[in-house]
């Protein structure tokens, strides 16, 4: 099969590209859904480090199979040309255990409805993973998160599956509890519940968080999730602070002013324009410059 950029190449190695049906959905007050996958192709996935990122592929109505894209050159995704394109979603694996069938996230809902309203047990999602996972370089002792709501099942996952031997240090937006299979328990480290400032993201700075944490910046990983704008200035800050560019990780999930869909457009220009010019956009530095733009 062939599409916009090429021959269909399939995913890359150790990635899997399949439907899957959703085997457990429960909304929670808090607005977060618990939402596992199962698909037989997860046994073949092979994840890249903590908190691995995937995309769902949803269809248009419930209880559809969602559309397959066929992948090209730089592993750009397209459709056949009557299809009718599946929303597209990034999440990341709060549970999965290699060689297994299922994989459990985290969704926020939002007001006025949700892609996942009128889903359930069942229907069926496209699934495409892993793309990338957080390695710590080997001298790191302590890592740091910071995001907001958006970040909360990334930032559960980092403290689940972060290796042994180093302390993750949580700060949250201050405000309800989170439900308890999205705590984050772990036997070194901090959490911390900051007041917020804009979008919903914690007010804390680059000095202020090390010296919250007692986080050496030489022994030090920094991660960031949630709205574009407080994400790309504390990863600056960091930045200006000493922090090694190889040691942070940042992540916009959303960006105000735009529709989930509206965002995820932006970005898949952005990726194409990036492929474009040659540059590898399988690397999670060259993909955190391109996304924070």
């Amino acid at each position: 099969m062939a599409n916009a950029t090429g021959p269909d190449i399939g995913p890359p190695p150790g990635m899997v590209m399949a439907q899957a049906a959703i085997a457990a959905l429960d909304r929670d007050r808090s607005g977060y859904a618990r939402v596992v996958l199962e698909s037989p192709a997860f046994a073949e996935l092979a994840p890249g480090g903590a908190a691995p990122v995937f995309k769902v592929f949803i269809p248009p109505r419930p209880g559809e199979a969602p559309v397959l894209p066929a992948l090209g050159e730089k592993y750009l995704p397209s459709w056949p040309p009557q299809a009718e394109r599946p929303t597209v979603r990034s999440y990341t694996a709060l549970d999965f255990s290699p060689g297994g069938t299922a994989v459990e996230f985290a969704a926020l809902g939002h007001r006025g409805g949700w892609w996942l309203d009128g889903f359930s047990p069942g229907d069926r999602l496209g699934f495409i993973g892993f793309k990338h996972g957080l390695v710590p370089p080997g001298d790191v002792e302590h890592l740091v998160a910071v995001g907001d709501p958006s970040a909360a099942g990334a930032m559960a996952a980092l403290a689940r599956q972060v290796r042994a031997g180093i302390a993750v240090h949580l700060v949250l937006p201050r405000g309800p509890a989170l439900p308890d299979w999205l705590a984050a328990p772990r036997a070194s480290g901090t959490s911390t519940a900051a007041d917020t400032g804009g979008y919903g993201f914690p007010r804390i700075g680059w000095a202020e968080i090390t010296e919250l944490t007692g986080a050496p910046p030489a022994r030090t990983a920094l991660w960031l999730g949630g709205e574009v704008r407080p994400v790309r200035e504390l990863r600056a800050q960091a930045l200006r602070g000493g922090l090694d560019p190889a040691r942070i990780t940042a992540i916009p999930y959303w960006s105000s002013g735009l529709s989930r869909d509206e965002f995820d457009r932006e970005l898949s220009v952005r990726y194409r324009r990036a492929a474009d010019r040659g540059v590898d956009i399988m690397d999670p530095a060259v993909a955190a410059e391109i996304e924070l733009g």
